[in-house]
């Protein structure tokens, strides 16, 4: 395994960040730091944090992942040559907008990160020097900050996402031979690989694994595209069942909340909104309007691209309004 190196003072200022949350069981949150692309909160907390949340600037200032990708780029994406522009830095804050830091100290071509609501642990998906989107783990904890290389074979590997307690990892997996993604999963050291096949004529995007480590939950479409949904299935990829069913409209970016009863999600109809449903498929409901929305603690946070321009990607809070406020797209994924 690779390990990328990172200063010091960057441990340093990210353990300082965590303790002071941690230590205060969430409730007190800290002061707001300056960074190059976040030089203040943009709003006044308006409830105390509830966990923290992982996120992409993109300092090149060109335009971030589309709204929602089409079918049609998605089903390509598994062959794409990757961009590696290496203008991209990740940045972590509490989930009420405060106490914005930095993490990396070169930029690098970061394009999907998540992290654990505690700030314990986080993983993300960057350009390794074989070419390829490779996932990465990254103990914030330790002594000492280095991300450490989890996979390295041939293709794409994409959107990694953590159980509750750290020790499972959910991603996408560059089929080479079929083109497409399948689903897969690991141990949080990179072993034990298990790779869930997508069959013929589908597509998978974006899968979630619940905070138990037995259920995943992933946008899948037929290649008819006329069906365009959350389905959810046993960690093993049995007892494949569809959540989502609504009449006019696709499901994507799937996302369970911490007692794994709730899964929130992009739903678009005539706008991209963020909707909630049971984890057994009833009680729809659609509220903000965004997309690749995420629970983190109390609060569901998600993307915007906020007026008069609507081009530049910002981080929101269901509850809390805007939270980045940056003259870069912000986002929890961009494009490779």
């Amino acid at each position: 395994m690779r390990k990328l190196a990172i200063s010091a003072a960057s441990l340093a200022m990210l353990f300082l960040l965590a303790v002071t949350v941690l230590g205060c069981g969430g409730g007190t949150t800290t002061t707001s730091g300056s960074s190059p692309g976040n030089p203040s909160n943009p709003v006044t907390p308006g409830q105390p944090a509830t966990g923290m949340v992982a996120f992409i600037e993109e300092m090149s200032g060109g335009p971030a992942a589309p709204f929602d990708p089409s079918t049609h780029w998605k089903e390509q994406a598994a062959t794409l040559p990757g961009n590696n522009t290496a203008t991209r830095n990740l940045y972590v804050m509490n989930n009420n907008g405060t106490g914005i830091r930095k993490l990396n100290d070169q930029p690098a071509d970061y394009h999907s990160v998540s992290m654990l609501p505690d700030g314990s642990k986080l993983v993300f998906a960057a350009h390794a020097s074989d070419g390829y989107s490779q996932i990465y783990f990254v103990d914030l904890a330790s002594k000492t900050f280095e991300p450490v290389q989890l996979t390295s074979t041939p293709g794409h590997k994409m959107d990694p996402m953590l159980t509750a307690d750290g020790t499972k990892v959910v991603f996408m997996y560059a089929n080479l031979d079929s083109k497409r993604f399948d689903v897969a999963t690991m141990n949080a050291d990179g072993s034990n690989l298990y790779v869930i096949s997508t069959p013929a004529d589908w597509y998978i995007w974006h899968p979630a694994i619940s905070p138990d480590g037995t259920k995943i939950a992933m946008e899948r479409w037929n290649a008819s595209h006329d069906v365009d949904s959350v389905f959810m299935m046993d960690a093993d990829g049995s007892n494949l069942t569809r959540l989502t069913n609504p009449t006019h409209g696709f499901a994507s970016y799937p996302a369970f909340s911490a007692d794994g009863k709730k899964v929130v999600f992009s739903f678009m109809s005539f706008s991209l909104n963020v909707c909630t449903i049971n984890a057994d498929g009833t009680g729809m409901s659609c509220a903000s309007e965004g997309w690749d929305p995420t629970f983190v603690g109390n609060s569901i946070l998600f993307i915007f691209r906020p007026g008069p321009d609507y081009n530049i990607s910002q981080i929101y809070s269901e509850s809390g309004g805007r939270l980045t406020n940056s003259p870069y797209n912000n986002a929890f994924e961009m494009t490779i």
